[in-house]
């Protein structure tokens, strides 16, 4: 997962690339904000051994993750935390995780997943499947984009929420999931156009050497025969 290959730089909202990108912002611009994770909904999500549909993406992984307050002094899980997560991802709109506060984990297949682990297991797959289940006309437009950026030399720079230049920073994307800077969900929207999102999970498989099989990324020929990306 070469930077030099990049033809995708990622950016903070307000932020200026450097001259020559075509820009696409998810949290400015109207006709790209569709692709931002609080816009995306009807996501699975799997705390234990049945899964349960999240209303909201965002919201599929924020309330994924467990504080010091859901568990008990043996360190179980409470049932005010059942009752906390379900009440997130019933809930259509995005919403906050408690302010000042750390998680202790994230819970997934009765599983207790570090940050890590839970980018790669629940936070990347929640999100492409918000993809998957939505509209699928602003993914085609930016893919259209990326494509014309492509065939003119130019660099598409995508601006979004915890998002940085990681290309500027010398990290492959695979880096950026396993660094402590936090990862916006352009970084995941760049290696699905760059046709790397399956590559992008193998890679953090082998970085992290999961001991069980994470969810499986589909790569851009696979997702070419769904509704997302076809014809």
């Amino acid at each position: 997962m070469a930077t030099a290959k990049s033809h995708v730089r990622v950016y903070a909202p307000r932020t200026t690339p450097p001259a020559g990108p075509v820009c696409v912002s998810t949290t400015a611009d109207a006709q790209w904000s569709p692709l931002s994770a609080s816009s995306l909904g009807a996501v699975t999500v799997t705390p234990g051994t049945r899964p349960r549909i999240a209303q909201n993406a965002k919201n599929a992984w924020l309330f994924s993750k467990v504080y010091a307050d859901h568990v008990d002094p043996a360190g179980k899980l409470t049932p005010a935390h059942a009752r906390w997560a379900l009440a997130g991802w019933a809930a259509p709109q995005a919403l906050r995780s408690p302010e000042l506060a750390k998680p202790l984990y994230s819970i997934w297949r009765n599983r207790r997943l570090g940050r890590f682990e839970a980018r790669r297991c629940i936070c990347i797959p929640a999100y492409v499947e918000g993809l998957i289940r939505s509209s699928d006309a602003p993914v085609r437009r930016l893919l259209q984009v990326y494509r014309t950026c492509c065939a003119e030399g130019k660099e598409l720079a995508l601006f979004g929420d915890d998002g940085y230049d990681h290309v500027a920073k010398g990290r492959t994307l695979a880096d950026v999931f396993l660094c402590q800077e936090k990862a916006g969900c352009s970084f995941i929207l760049a290696a699905l156009l760059e046709g790397r999102l399956a590559e992008l999970g193998d890679e953090l498989n082998k970085r992290l050497r999961l001991p069980w099989d994470a969810p499986p990324l589909p790569n851009l020929a696979a997702l070419a025969g769904t509704e997302l990306l076809g014809g």
